[in-house]
């Protein structure tokens, strides 16, 4: 697992971009615009996802247990790796994000959480594509 730096947890904020990318068993890629993406505090290198509405990218994750998540703000684009994700359908974690998405009338079913493996500069600069972590 990675430390996730300063510059990539700040866009860890609602006006952020977010993409959840999981790919099929046969690799078969699909993507979702996904707010519900979030840090967690107890674990340094851990991002979590809230399961709203996500039902092709649950199968997905259940299925190759891997996912990419794209954050975007203006040109400044970062992508994080993921992998081992655990879903919690119960407890602390699942009550603080339904708490955060309460103020838009939503509710999570569980909260992914995964270890983030590396992460990409895939900002509009010639580093992108480079391994920053």
């Amino acid at each position: 697992m990675v430390v996730i730096p300063k510059n990539v947890a700040d866009l860890f904020v609602p006006d952020t971009v977010k993409v959840l990318v999981t790919c099929d068993r046969a690799g078969q890629p699909h993507a979702i615009a996904c707010g519900s993406i979030d840090l967690c505090p107890l674990e340094v290198g851990k991002v979590l996802v809230g399961e709203i509405l996500m039902k092709k990218a649950a199968e997905n994750l259940k299925n190759t247990k891997k996912a990419s998540i794209l954050l975007t703000s203006g040109t400044t684009s970062y992508e994080l790796i993921l992998e081992n994700p655990e879903r919690i359908t119960s407890g602390r974690p699942l009550d603080k994000m339904n708490l955060k998405l309460s103020s838009l009338g939503l509710k999570a079913n569980a909260v992914w959480c995964f270890n983030t493996v590396a992460i990409y500069d895939q900002s509009a600069t010639p580093a992108a594509g480079t391994r920053i972590a």
